[in-house]
């Protein structure tokens, strides 16, 4: 299953990981990723303009706009920017897109690792594969594990590679654990 690279301004990033903007939005004059090729189940990996990864999230729901007009997207604009957040110099950048993706979020988790990728240079969304991205999952640390200096993880991300957690520092509520 292909992963996707989102690039954007770093307080968007923030409102998606503090609950405020649910929805990522992509509008273009031209047909190109994200629409058309994300999915339900999809992964996002969002990265911070000239900056780190931030965040990643499963694409929920996903709806694609072709033909948009000016009328349309103000329509859009007054149903979702209360979850796509956008300011009025972001909708009157996209004023004039004819092609829309709109990708509501969900498990939202704070990440500052992603796929390794070479700098965009312009665009600012990317569809890689699957095993471009490093695994991203939860792990309850209970005293008796932080004390004793273990984590138990599922079966089935028994096999992940020394380098993919990080090395040797795991975080607990933000703070460094070192084993």
């Amino acid at each position: 299953m292909p992963v996707h690279v989102a690039i954007l301004k770093p307080q968007y990033v923030r409102m998606i990981l503090n609950g405020e903007k649910t929805i990522e939005s992509r509008f273009t004059k031209t047909s190109r990723a994200p629409f058309g090729v994300i999915e339900p189940g999809q992964r996002i990996c969002f990265k911070a303009s000239s900056g780190p990864y931030m965040a990643t999230a499963i694409a929920e729901r996903v709806a694609f706009f072709d033909q948009l007009d000016q009328p349309r997207m103000r329509q859009l604009r007054e149903q979702y920017n209360d979850r796509i957040r956008g300011d009025d110099a972001y909708w009157q950048a996209k004023r004039d897109s004819r092609y829309g993706t709109l990708i509501r979020l969900a498990h939202v988790l704070p990440v500052d690792v992603g796929p390794r990728m070479e700098p965009s240079r312009g665009p600012a969304w990317f569809v890689l594969p699957g095993h471009a991205a490093p695994a991203v999952f939860h792990v309850t640390l209970t005293a008796g594990a932080i004390r004793n200096r273990y984590v138990r993880v599922a079966r089935q991300v028994h096999s992940f590679a020394a380098d993919s957690y990080g090395g040797k520092t795991l975080r607990q509520a933000g703070q460094p654990i070192t084993f």
